[in-house]
C-alpha cells in the first residue's frame, strides 16, 4: 500500500484547489477570447450581409428570422416590417427547395404588385435554418427590353423593322392556329420615292419616309403591325375576323392616303403606293412563304399600273415554284455550257452600213428548251448569279469581236447587280486585256434605273469605266423618272430610245413629238442616238428624217449566232454582200429576216 511521507498530504490538499483555479481561469480566458472572435466574426458576417446588393433572408421553419437592408429597400419597407412574417407571403410561387437551381419568381410587394426577381435557397449545415438570396431582375429586364426595342425598331421612322415583322408573323401564325382565324400580310411600295429622293436629296427622302410611316400607322388599327422592310417598302400584318375583304379595304385606304400630297416645308410632293396582299393560311404556311407571295402580288400590282393593289393568286404559287426551280438550274447552266450569245446588228440610218452588234444572252435549258431572257435574267439578278454570268457574256462577246475583220462596235448590257460591284471596272479592264479587244470597240449599255439609287456611287463607277476608254450608252431612255437630270450628271456617248416609243410611231400621234424631242435634245448635247425596235419602212423613214444616227430592229437584222452574221462582222463578206448601202436591207429581206 502506497503511503505518503509525513507532511506531504497537507501540501497536496493545498495544491489541488490552486490547480483547479488556474484551470478555471485559463478556461474563462479562452472562452472570453473565443467569444470575442465569434462576436467579431458575427459582426463581419453581418456587415457583409448588409453590404450585399442582393436581398437576403434567414428563415427557420418557414418564418423569417432576419433580412438584410437590400431586401428592405427592394420591398420599400423598414426591417421591422418582416417580423412574424412567413417566407411564402413574399414569393408568389413560394420558397424554392435548397436543391433547386436559381429560379425566376415574382416578389409580392406591400401594395400587392409583383416584382421580377431571381431566388436561390440554401440550407445552413444540419440546422433547420434556410438562407434565401433574392436578386432584383427589373434593371436587367429593362435593359433587355431596350435592346429588343432597338433591335426591332427602324431608327429612322420609329416603326418596326424586318425582324419585328418576322417576329409578328411567327406570333400571328401561332395565334391563328389556336383561334382558327387568319391574317393578312400587306407589302406596300412607295411608287415614286426613288426619283424624288434623287431629285431632292437624302434629307427630303428621309422626311418623306417618316411622314409615310406616320400615315400608315394612322391608317391601320392598334392591333395591326407596321414595319419598314426596305428602303421604300413597308410591311403590315393585319389580323382578320374571317373576312379576307378586310385586307382589300385596308389596301384601298393605304393607296388613297398615299396618293395625297406630302408637305415638306411648304412644298407639296406626291408619292403614291402599290400594295401586294398574301393571306394566311391560303397563300403560305410560314412567314417566309407569305413574304414571297406578297412580293409576287406587289410585283403584279406594279406591272398593272402604280397606285393599285393585288391579291396573291393560285397561279402565282405555281410561278414561284417555277422561279425557284429555274434559280436552281441556273446554278449549273454556266458550268454545263448551256448559255450562248446571239448578236443583233445596228446600222447607220442614212447609209444602212452596219455600225455594230449587240450581244444578247440565250439559255437552252436541257429539259425546257429555250428560256426567255425576260424570265431568267431577273431570277439570276435576284440570286446573284448574274455576276458570273455577266462576266461570261463580256468575255465571250469581247473575244468574238476581237476576231472580226470588220472593226465595228460590240455592245453588251451591264446588269444593275454587276454595276454595283466595286471592282467591275477592274474586271472589265482585265477582260479587254485578256481578249485583246480595243476598249473603243466595247459599248456598255446601262439602264437608267440603276442610276437612281446612289448617284455618287454611279458617278464613280461611270468615271472608272470611262477611264478604260469604253463607250457608254443609256439604255431604255425615256422610261425612267428623271432622264434629263441624269444626262446633266453623267457622261454618256449614246442614248437608246426605248422600243415602246418606236413601236407607236405608226399609230400614235403622241409618240412622234416625244421621239423628235429626244433626238433634238441628244443632238444639242452631242450624243448619238440609237432607235430600238425598228420594224417598218415608215418608222425607218421618220427616224432618218429626224436625224437619228443609228437604227436597230427586225426590219434590218434579227439576233443571230455569230456564224450567221459574218456578212456584218467580216469586212470582206460585207463588201461582197452589199456593194452599196441600198443592198443591205434587201439582203436581210432575202434571207427571210
Amino acid at each position: 500500500m502506497l503511503g505518503f511521507a509525513h507532511g506531504a498530504l497537507p501540501a497536496l490538499r493545498m495544491a489541488l484547489p490552486l490547480a483547479a483555479l488556474c484551470v478555471a481561469v485559463a478556461a474563462l480566458t479562452n472562452a472570453r477570447s473565443l467569444s470575442r472572435r465569434l462576436a467579431l466574426q458575427g459582426r463581419r458576417m453581418r456587415a457583409l450581409a448588409d453590404a450585399a446588393f442582393d436581398g437576403l433572408i434567414i428563415a427557420r421553419a418557414g418564418h423569417i428570422v432576419d433580412v438584410n437592408p437590400a431586401l428592405a429597400r427592394l420591398m420599400g419597407v423598414g426591417p421591422g416590417w418582416f417580423d412574424h412574417r412567413r417566407v411564402d407571403s413574399l414569393l408568389q410561387s413560394g420558397p424554392p427547395s435548397h436543391l433547386e437551381p436559381a429560379a425566376e419568381q415574382r416578389l409580392i410587394l406591400p401594395d400587392g404588385s409583383l416584382h421580377p426577381v431571381e431566388v436561390v435557397a440554401r440550407q445552413v449545415d444540419d440546422t433547420a435554418e434556410q438562407v434565401l438570396a433574392i436578386r432584383d431582375l427589373a434593371p436587367s429586364k429593362a435593359t433587355q427590353a431596350q435592346i429588343d426595342r432597338l433591335t426591332h425598331t427602324d431608327l429612322l421612322t420609329g416603326v418596326g423593322n424586318r425582324q419585328a415583322l418576322q417576329k409578328s408573323l411567327a406570333k400571328m401564325i401561332s395565334m391563328a392556329d389556336r383561334a382558327g382565324r387568319g391574317f393578312a400580310l400587306l407589302r406596300v411600295d412607295l411608287d415614286r420615292f426613288k426619283a424624288i429622293n434623287d431629285a431632292f436629296g437624302l434629307g427630303i427622302g428621309d422626311r418623306l419616309l417618316v411622314q409615310a410611316a406616320q400615315r400608315l400607322c394612322a391608317t391601320v388599327r392598334e392591333v395591326d403591325t407596321v414595319a419598314r422592310i426596305g428602303s421604300d417598302e413597308f410591311g403590315i400584318v393585319q389580323p382578320l375576323t374571317g373576312r379576307p375583304a378586310d385586307a382589300a379595304a385596308l389596301a384601298g385606304r393605304i393607296i388613297s392616303e398615299m396618293a395625297l400630297p406630302f408637305d415638306i416645308d411648304g412644298q407639296l410632293v406626291k408619292l403614291g403606293a402599290s400594295v401586294g396582299i398574301a393571306l394566311y393560311p391560303d397563300d403560305g404556311a410560314s412567314g417566309a412563304d407569305l413574304m414571297s407571295r406578297a412580293a409576287l402580288a406587289l410585283n403584279r400590282a406594279r406591272k398593272d399600273g402604280h397606285g393599285t393593289w393585288r391579291y396573291c393568286e393560285p397561279g402565282m404559287d405555281r410561278l414561284l415554284r417555277q422561279r425557284q426551280a429555274l434559280a436552281h438550274d441556273l446554278g449549273t447552266a454556266l458550268i454545263e455550257n448551256q448559255f450562248s450569245l446571239v448578236y443583233q446588228p445596228f446600222f447607220e440610218s442614212d447609209s444602212l452600213r452596219v455600225a455594230g452588234c449587240e450581244a444578247l444572252l440565250r439559255w437552252t435549258h436541257p429539259r425546257q428548251g429555250m428560256v426567255s431572257p425576260a424570265t431568267f435574267i431577273p431570277i439570276a439578278e435576284e440570286c446573284g448569279l448574274i455576276v458570273p454570268i455577266g462576266l461570261w457574256v463580256l468575255r465571250t462577246a469581247c473575244a468574238a469581236a476581237a476576231a472580226w475583220t470588220n472593226p465595228i462596235t460590240v455592245s453588251v448590257n451591264l446588269s444593275p447587280v454587276q454595276f454595283q460591284q466595286d471592282n467591275i471596272a477592274e474586271r472589265i479592264g482585265a477582260i479587254l486585256r485578256e481578249t485583246g479587244l480595243a476598249p473603243t470597240r466595247l459599248e456598255l449599255e446601262i439602264t437608267e434605273g440603276l442610276l437612281m439609287d446612289d448617284t455618287e456611287q454611279a458617278m464613280a463607277m461611270l468615271t472608272a469605266l470611262r477611264r478604260l476608254g469604253v463607250k457608254l450608252a443609256m439604255d431604255d431612255f425615256g422610261t425612267g423618272y428623271s432622264s434629263l437630270s441624269y444626262l446633266k450628271k453623267f457622261l454618256f456617248d449614246k442614248l437608246k430610245i426605248d422600243r415602246s416609243f418606236i413601236r407607236d410611231l405608226d399609230d400614235s400621234a403622241d409618240a412622234r413629238p416625244i421621239v423628235q424631242a429626244i433626238i433634238a435634245m441628244a443632238r444639242s448635247l452631242h450624243l448619238n442616238v440609237t432607235a430600238e425596235g425598228v420594224e417598218t419602212e415608215r418608222q425607218l423613214a421618220y427616224l432618218r428624217q429626224q436625224g437619228c444616227r443609228f437604227v436597230q430592229g427586225f426590219l434590218l437584222g434579227r439576233p443571230e449566232p455569230i456564224a450567221d452574221l459574218r456578212w456584218a462582222t467580216h469586212a470582206e463578206e460585207w463588201e461582197a454582200a452589199a456593194a452599196d448601202a441600198g443592198e443591205v436591207a434587201a439582203h436581210r429581206s432575202a434571207t427571210g429576216d
